[in-house]
């Protein structure tokens, strides 16, 4: 998840983007960003 969070969030203007980013995380990382954050 570090490397999401240090990501520029002006980068990650096209949804392609985004979910190269986001498929990197491990079941247990997507929960915490979306239920805990």
């Amino acid at each position: 998840m570090r490397d999401l969070a240090l990501a520029n969030i002006g980068s990650l203007h096209k949804r392609a983007d985004l979910l190269k980013k986001l498929s990197m995380l491990s079941n247990e990382e997507l929960k915490d960003l979306i239920c805990n954050k």
